[in-house]
């Protein structure tokens, strides 16, 4: 079965959504019958077919005009379909091969402009935070915020006081002092592996903005309050919605995680000497609005798209404690994420109406992950750090796509894998060691190994899915170097790079027997023989593992 696609692209000058769908489906209401095919004109077809469980729909705002509604095959007639509509028999053969739905989807190059509405709630939830929903950084979670992130595997939680705390813990920012700002670059090479072929990850590069500053006030709020933002930017657009296909086999923990525009602003407040507390939010938008095409007076096919793009917010909180001069402990909670995605689309063909309800309640997803860690200096030129963190990815529903469709008296429903996901753990730990520090400049190297545990469920058997994880381990080191004075207070360059090896993993597939199929079974074309004929790729053994390479630089300036 071929990828499934949903294209939306939403221009001011033209408002337009394209709108293809391909997913295996369940049947009630109705039993199969003889091959038939609904199209509207040469752009809207509909279609069902047995062996591939296929529907096919294409909806565009603007549709061809040529050829009327037709229901049937290619030579039925539009009276032959409304009667087959009339008499409640919309013919389907459909095979009961996919239990669940996972289409193919790619939103991509939606970029739109923020209306007063939605910056006036992004005020909003910034001041109170209590209208938090589910949204937080992706690329800096993959990969690390900053060059010295990058080469410290992430392990800064007690550390950060510039603007990459705002997602390491907006807490550090309070102990921060005058103005600086950082700009860089993020990118990231896969070599991960499934069935022996290589993985990519899209759009695997990005820019990167950190900034913080003091907040001049005076009297007892004197060098108290802080603010910073951090930034996550794709080179060519806003975001990249993607899901893939039912028995497509890829890394869900690496998939359409990083492909979105992240700001993250923060606030940070030392009410005492030794203790710092930061709030920021994370924003985004996820879009829903229905979609209605019919049978216009010149019996062509007209549509109307109406969509919203809603923002979204979720909290990033931060605590952090200075014991001593040299010791020092923070804690770091950051809400889920997930960008709401949902469309309804309607329709009367021929007599014969339609409804397609598709929606992702998570995509772009990152789980609430909270980190504790602790720093200590060794001596003045030697620091490290250690950090645990717990990552709650049982919550997840998965990356798939859930499709409620109506056709006459045809009722098509999806049904999605649960329970293939599993929380994950893990440590980090960071040094970095300054090798010269003078009058004029200074010069620091960045250590960094972390180890995660993998977030699928190995007992679980798989079906028609094919999801794979491992346990990472890694590794990074960098550099960075001041130059005091020649820039304002200073001028400073940094280089990281970060190693993630991803460990094996295998799943033996099950064949099925005898109709009718349990869901963790992969099956054939031939309900005689549902064990022959079986096209899943992860048959008869689901393998995978790999590398992921990352390298990050920034230049930045103290002012």
């Amino acid at each position: 079965m071929g990828p499934a696609r949903i294209d939306a692209v939403l221009p001011e000058s033209e408002r337009r959504l394209w709108l293809r769908m391909r997913w295996p489906v369940s049947l009630t209401n109705a039993r199969p019958a003889s091959m038939t095919t609904m199209r509207s004109g040469a752009s809207g077809p509909a279609s069902a077919r047995r062996g591939g469980a296929a529907v096919r729909i294409v909806f565009r705002s603007r549709l061809t005009r040529a050829g009327s509604a037709r229901l049937g095959s290619a030579e039925s007639q539009p009276q032959e379909a409304c009667a087959v509509a009339r008499r409640s028999a919309l013919a389907l053969r459909i095979f009961f091969r996919a239990a669940f739905l996972p289409p193919g989807m790619v939103w991509q190059n939606f970029v739109g402009r923020l209306s007063a509405r939605s910056i006036a709630s992004f005020l909003i939830a910034f001041a109170s935070l209590s209208a938090a929903r589910d949204a937080r950084a992706s690329a800096f979670e993959l990969f690390g915020f900053g060059p010295e992130g990058v080469a410290e595997v992430s392990a800064r939680t007690a550390r950060a006081q510039d603007g990459s705390a705002t997602f390491y813990n907006p807490g550090g920012l309070a102990f921060g002092k005058g103005y600086s700002v950082t700009l860089g670059g993020l990118g990231a090479i896969s070599g991960l592996t499934v069935q022996g072929e290589r993985q990519p990850i899209k759009d695997p590069a990005g820019g990167t903005l950190a900034l913080d500053l003091d907040v001049p006030l005076e009297g007892p709020l004197r060098d108290r309050i802080r603010i910073g933002v951090g930034m996550f930017m794709l080179p060519d657009k806003m975001m990249r919605l993607r899901a893939q296909e039912a028995t497509a086999p890829f890394f869900p923990y690496y998939d359409n995680r990083s492909q979105r525009m992240t700001v993250i602003p923060a606030l940070s407040i030392k009410p005492i000497d030794r203790l710092g507390l930061g709030v920021g939010v994370n924003v985004l938008a996820g879009i829903a609005g229905p979609v209605d095409v019919r049978e216009g007076q010149s019996r062509a096919m007209e549509s109307r798209v109406e969509a919203e793009s809603k923002t979204v917010a979720s909290l990033v909180a931060g605590a952090r404690f200075e014991a001593s001069k040299r010791l020092r402990f923070g804690v770091t909670y950051r809400h889920k994420f997930g960008i709401p995605l949902k469309v309804t689309t309607t329709a009367n063909v021929a007599g014969v109406p339609l409804m397609v309800n598709v929606s992702v309640a998570e995509a772009l997803y990152d789980p609430s992950t909270l980190v504790a860690g602790g720093s200590f200096d060794l001596h003045d030129n030697v620091a490290v750090e250690l950090d645990a963190s717990w990552h709650r990815w049982s919550a997840w529903a998965g990356p798939l796509l859930n499709i409620d469709t109506q056709v006459s008296a045809v009722s098509l429903t999806s049904h999605p894998p649960t329970g293939l996901f599993k929380d994950s753990f893990g440590v980090r730990g960071a040094g970095a060691w300054r090798l010269a520090n003078n009058s004029s400049r200074e010069f620091k190297v960045h250590l960094g190994v972390g180890y995660e545990t993998s977030m699928i469920r190995a007992d679980v058997q798989q079906g028609r899915s094919n999801f794979v994880d491992g346990d990472k381990l890694l590794v990074g080191v960098g550099g960075s170097a001041l130059w005091k004075k020649v820039v304002g207070k200073g001028l400073r360059v940094a280089l990281g790079a970060q190693v993630q090896r991803v460990g094996a993993f295998s799943q033996n597939k099950i064949a099925c027997t005898s109709v009718p199929c349990p869901p963790n079974t992969v099956v054939g074309p031939d309900t005689n023989a549902p064990d022959q004929g079986i096209t899943n790729p992860g048959y008869p053994k689901l393998s995978a593992s790999g590398m992921v390479y990352v390298i990050s630089a920034g230049v930045g300036v103290d002012l």
